[in-house]
């Protein structure tokens, strides 16, 4: 695939016509140039990270607290600063992963458009290969962010939310956001990627993030990483540090069952007082 970048505010890419009329991401690539494809990341990454975190905060933390979080105090000091570490996280880690998008226009990586170019059964498959390669990925980046030397550094900035909320859904610094979205970016490097496919993951990621981070407990099957580990993880940095999944931290030494959080996150253990009452 041709790069051509001219001489204009836009930083213009070459995009072929089939590949801009695949893809939304083509079309603003080709119409937009990558100034344009990183405004629209950013401000729709912004616009999902906010909304979600305003939503969910509403439902279990003002709506539904004395159901869910009965013990919650709201500190307007700390939701305005992870706020600010949120658009700050959003806007450097896209930011930094430019040079990757630019990288993957230009052909170096694996990225596709077309659906008939590997056909679906692969685009099932790359699925799966995905899943596995960022679950792999994500833990042992997350393992080596809680390393001292980069914990003070720069992990630290998401772990000054002690009681997580969804307002420290995105609260990072931006090379961690990098860091934490890196395995979805390379993943078009090292395998065919359909960029629908890798859309939709990180969309999700960024839903599960905000899930995490509200301390109720949906789901509490015994190999998903739910609310209540990601409670325990703020509360114990050194435990429950994967993904979507347990197993990682199962292999690693790293998992701690979320039975044992305080009486003050109830809602996040999997017999949950709320859910015997729905």
């Amino acid at each position: 695939m041709a790069l051509g970048v001219a001489a204009t505010p836009w930083l213009a890419i070459d995009v072929p016509a089939d590949v801009a009329d695949a893809s939304i991401l083509g079309w603003i690539a080709a119409h937009s140039g990558l100034v344009g494809l990183i405004v629209f990341q950013i401000v729709t990454a912004l616009g999902l990270g906010l909304l979600g975190s305003a939503a969910s905060y509403s439902w279990f933390f003002v709506r539904g607290r004395a159901r869910f979080n009965p013990g919650f105090v709201a500190d307007p000091k700390m939701i305005r600063r992870a706020c600010g570490w949120a658009v700050l996280g959003i806007t450097g880690g896209t930011l930094l992963a430019a040079p990757m998008q630019l990288a993957l226009f230009a052909g170096w990586g694996q990225a596709y458009f077309r659906v008939e170019d590997h056909g679906w059964g692969y685009l099932a498959l790359s699925v799966v290969m995905l899943l596995v390669f960022t679950e792999t990925m994500v833990y042992w980046t997350h393992r080596a962010l809680h390393l001292p030397w980069l914990f003070r550094r720069i992990h630290v900035r998401h772990h000054q939310f002690r009681e997580p909320t969804p307002w420290a859904a995105f609260a990072f610094h931006p090379i961690d956001a990098f860091a934490q979205a890196f395995p979805y970016h390379v993943a078009a490097f090292v395998f065919p990627l359909h960029v629908g496919v890798y859309t939709v993951a990180m969309s999700l990621v960024m839903v599960w993030s905000i899930s995490i981070h509200d301390r109720v407990t949906v789901t509490p099957f015994r190999w998903l990483l739910y609310a209540g580990h990601h409670s325990l993880h703020h509360l114990h940095s050194r435990y429950n540090l994967g993904q979507y999944f347990t197993f990682w931290d199962r292999l690693g030494g790293t998992y701690r069952c979320p039975s044992t959080l305080p009486d003050a996150y109830d809602a996040g253990r999997p017999d949950a007082a709320w859910r015997r009452r729905s």
